[in-house]
């Protein structure tokens, strides 16, 4: 895009350039009517290349941010339900847990009762 605007920017100076040359040339008018038509396309033809190529440079980025975005909802899925599998593993354990202890304080119990 820099080099765009410098080759604009140095366009913009050679235009000028020959403007002033055929204006101390004392040419006639319709020449001085005809390099600023000239100019005026060349300027045109200029901005409309840079508006294209910075179209498509916004497309290609839009479209980079669109791909990342969506792989990365992909992976939030993806770790959402590992997230849910585990939370479903730890409550069954902590259930089992729960028994295990259970179990032991009752044999504990009749261990001490006896």
């Amino acid at each position: 895009m820099e080099q765009r605007l410098s080759n604009a920017y140095k366009l913009i100076e050679e235009l000028n350039e020959k403007l002033r040359r055929a204006s101390d040339g004392s040419s006639s008018r319709g020449s001085v009517a005809q390099l600023l038509q000239k100019i005026r396309e060349q300027l045109n033809a200029e901005f409309e290349r840079y508006r294209c190529d910075t179209e498509e440079s916004m497309k290609r980025t839009l479209t980079e941010m669109k791909m990342r975005l969506d792989q990365r909802l992909r992976e939030n899925q993806r770790l959402q339900e590992e997230k849910d599998r585990l939370e479903d593993v730890l409550a069954k354990m902590k259930g089992e847990l729960n028994q295990i202890q259970s179990q032991v304080r009752w044999l504990f119990s009749k261990m001490t009762c006896s």
